[in-house]
């Protein structure tokens, strides 16, 4: 089961919920601690095929 080591990490969100995570919440993480840390907009779009 993919979730289950999330969910063993006891991690929940305001409801409650055990934490759920899917690639294209890391694609979005990644591209936005990549601009955060100074790459441009533009090469991040580029990196995202947008």
């Amino acid at each position: 089961m993919p979730d289950q080591a999330l969910i063993d990490t006891g991690l929940t969100g305001a409801t409650g919920a055990p934490l759920r995570y899917t690639p294209h919440d890391f694609r979005r993480l990644f591209i936005t601690d990549a601009v955060l840390n100074g790459l441009p907009p533009h090469i991040a779009q580029v990196i995202a095929g947008h």
